[in-house]
């Protein structure tokens, strides 16, 4: 169903190294002071191209093979991610956002869980139209970005003045924690983790613990689910498994307010009398029509709402008037409450789902790819959904 298109290589996700433009400071001890670009032997030992030199208030775009190297010169270079690491190495040039990292927030370097990451912007991002300096990043997120790859452009601008786009692949210094919790509230997703990250064994056993122990008290009725995950939360603040930063970071607030104000709007449905007035009327409509129609219908409006609006706040908005509805017509409210539920997870018409996000560009898919193969797919889960529910929830 899908035409066999060419891959756009630019933003594939593969495992072939990417370029990326970072910025390098000549330190006092390097041995390349005193040198030219040529004796510096950039180009031929580490693959990096020098695109900018900035010398106090002088700046050279595209300098010359003579120009010499000096204390304090800024180099804005692009090359692949292992050249630019063993360039910082073997050089004596310092990474200068890792330089900023090691004055202004050494606390994240100091921590056992650093590593480096390869991360991907996807549309609706918050970083997207915006620069690092705009949005704070460093001091906002607690991460620093090293070097910046836009399909293999050469941008000729500073890091922290670029604006960044869809599809830009960023090379991120910072905590595993803080990086996986922006990747949930698809700030960026992670293509890969660049080396291996310090782990503690007694962490790990103690996380696992307090899951375990969590579903054994919830499980065996010992205490109610939310009092169990309380003390689970608790225990792995006191063990200092994780911090309120990062738990902190690890919640999409997004997602959460938009649950909540539709559950604020069905609530208000109820109380106002606006679920009721609408299930009045649909009774009036369809009331000579055979309940599976009806059950059918409420499937196919929580399907189309869960594409503008999350899963949970379309069946939060249609719930109040699906019950009201099966009600007034003496029918199982049960029934239609699982086939909202069923509906809500049927979202395969576009690619706004975060899964179908990731997929996307790498896939070379169009919008109408998906709703080709999304269409196909709501329908046959809806044969499946509207033969199995009545069976196991009747009717009457």
């Amino acid at each position: 169903m899908i035409p066999d298109r060419p891959i756009d290589e630019s933003i594939s996700i593969g495992t072939e190294i990417q370029n990326y433009l970072t910025e390098l400071l000549v330190d006092a001890d390097s041995p390349l002071c005193g040198k030219t670009l040529t004796e510096a032997r950039l180009g031929e030992d580490y693959d990096i191209k020098v695109i900018r030199i900035v010398k106090g208030n002088r700046r050279t775009i595209a300098p010359s093979a003579d120009e010499i190297l000096e204390e304090g010169d800024l180099l804005l270079v692009e090359g692949d991610r292992d050249g630019l690491i063993a360039l910082g190495e073997k050089s004596g040039l310092i990474l200068k956002p890792q330089q900023e990292v090691e004055h202004e927030a050494g606390e994240i370097l100091r921590s056992a869980s650093v590593g480096l990451f390869e991360v991907i912007l996807l549309p609706r991002s918050p970083l997207i139209n915006s620069t690092l300096k705009q949005i704070g990043f460093r001091q906002r997120y607690g991460l620093q970005v090293l070097g910046i790859n836009r399909s293999g452009q050469t941008i000729r601008r500073k890091l922290s003045e670029i604006r960044l786009q869809v599809g830009d692949q960023l090379l991120i210094l910072g905590s595993g924690s803080g990086v996986s919790g922006l990747a949930q509230s698809n700030v960026f997703r992670v293509l890969q983790t660049l080396g291996e990250i310090k782990r503690n064994k007694v962490e790990i056993f103690g996380s696992v613990a307090i899951f375990a122990g969590v579903l054994v008290l919830a499980g065996t009725g010992l205490v109610s689910l939310p009092i169990a995950i309380l003390i689970g939360m608790i225990l792995a603040f006191l063990l200092h498994l994780i911090t309120p930063e990062e738990a902190y970071q690890s919640v999409d607030w997004r997602v959460l307010f938009v649950i909540s104000s539709m559950l604020a709007l069905g609530a208000a449905m109820e109380h106002t009398g606006t679920a009721q007035f609408l299930a009045n009327w649909i009774v009036g409509a369809t009331q000579s029509f055979n309940p599976t129609w009806l059950l059918g219908g409420f499937f196919f409006l929580t399907m189309l709402l869960s594409h503008p609006m999350s899963n949970q706040a379309a069946s939060a908005v249609v719930i109040p008037i699906a019950i009201g509805t099966a009600m007034n017509l003496g029918l199982n409210p049960r029934t239609f409450a699982v086939m909202i539920a069923v509906g809500a997870s049927t979202s395969f018409l576009t690619p706004l789902e975060p899964a179908c996000l990731m997929v996307y560009g790498p896939g070379n898919y169009r919008f109408i790819d998906f709703l080709k193969v999304g269409s196909l797919l709501s329908i046959i889960i809806f044969i499946i959904a509207i033969t199995l529910v009545p069976i196991f929830w009747p009717f009457y």
